[in-house]
């Protein structure tokens, strides 16, 4: 190769460098609608983690079906998509798509940080969303965070002691979603303060209550590991 030809491929490597280094760490959104706050996160690399609260209890039908619009519409990883919600309120599942929709429609350069709850704020410094719970108010202070979205979802398969042909296996949701060393835990039911570390969203992707199962422990373990 000439040595003009090799200019030139070095030039192109510095400016790729130059705008990868330019790129904003995070990009994020955010909306409410009706009962429903949301909240989307993207990292550099284009993965992208879906939060969204309810004021009314996610179902499992609910979760499934929101989960399989999303994923098909947006092409998104099931496991970075969370859906929780508990209240009196009258279930929308139609609610939650359209306040997701608006979040990603908004996407916008975002810093993260980390204080307990991770704050989320513009390039310009304007308070976009906290969670856990999402508010799109709050924004405190912490360190800053950086580093690549993982997700990871895991549905326990729990059987009845004694079962009949007609009787059906109990499948319980645990989920983990990871932004930089962020760490989310989903899960369904309410769940014991203090039990875990990190963020733990309570009333996730389905009503069922939580077992006391040490197959759940193990399941919780292993998103948690997987996402770390």
């Amino acid at each position: 190769m000439s040595t003009k030809c090799w200019r030139r491929l070095a030039g192109c490597i510095a400016i790729s460098v130059s705008l990868a280094a330019a790129a904003p760490e995070y990009r994020a959104g955010a909306a409410a609608v009706d009962q429903v706050r949301a909240v989307v996160v993207e990292d550099r690399r284009g993965a992208r983690a879906v939060f969204a609260e309810a004021d009314f209890p996610i179902t499992r039908a609910t979760s499934d079906f929101v989960a399989v619009q999303l994923v098909k519409a947006y092409d998104l990883d099931r496991a970075t998509i969370v859906l929780s919600g508990n209240g009196d309120a009258v279930e929308e599942p139609a609610a939650i798509l359209t306040a997701v929709e608006r979040a990603l429609a908004s996407l916008q350069p975002a810093n993260l940080s980390l204080a307990g709850a991770i704050s989320i704020r513009t390039a310009d410094g304007a308070c976009l969303a906290t969670l856990y719970p999402i508010r799109l108010s709050g924004c405190g202070g912490g360190q800053s965070l950086s580093g690549p979205i993982r997700g990871a979802f895991q549905m326990v398969d729990l059987p009845h002691p004694l079962q009949s042909r007609e009787t059906t296996t109990t499948a319980y949701p645990v989920q983990a979603v990871a932004i930089g060393r962020a760490t989310v835990l989903a899960l369904s039911g309410e769940v014991p303060a203090g039990k875990y570390s990190g963020i733990v969203v309570p009333h996730a992707n389905d009503t069922m209550p939580m077992p006391n199962n040490p197959v759940v422990e193990a399941a919780v373990a292993n998103v948690l590991r997987r996402v770390r």
